[in-house]
């Protein structure tokens, strides 16, 4: 069951970077008055140096690194967090099933599993993105 929780979290974020990409101005994230980060249009430029692509890629570590792009925006927070997300809930897969001991038919577990797991993501990224992070 922790891993159908965490691919649910995964689609939350999924819904996330969709909505900040194509729907930032009708978002919640418009309350955080911060579109420079928020805004998919706008935050690619944090990447660069002085916000501007010719200018090269921040780097940190005494300049031997790219900056972490995870860190400079929310789109690609949220990107991160979902490949991690999706990541520990394949690690973490058992069959939803097998609280009721039904090992002798694990094909059907596995299944079941795959349209349970498909139908949640697609459900709650539906939520989210129509309902949950829609500004009011």
């Amino acid at each position: 069951m922790l891993s159908l929780f965490l691919f649910i979290l995964a689609s939350i974020c999924s819904a996330s970077m969709d909505k900040v990409q194509f729907h930032y101005e009708k978002s919640i994230f418009v309350k955080f008055n911060n579109e420079q980060y928020f805004s998919a249009k706008k935050s690619w430029e944090n990447k660069y140096i002085g916000g501007k692509y010719e200018n090269g890629i921040k780097k940190w570590f005494f300049g031997l690194l790219d900056y972490p792009v995870f860190l400079t925006d929310f789109w690609h927070l949220m990107k991160t967090s979902m490949l991690f997300l999706i990541v520990a809930s394949v690690v973490l897969y058992t069959p939803t099933l097998t609280v009721f001991n039904l090992d002798f038919c694990k094909p059907l577990l596995l299944i079941f599993d795959f349209f349970l797991f498909g139908t949640l993501w697609n459900t709650f990224f539906s939520i989210f993105f129509n309902k949950i992070l829609v500004l009011d």
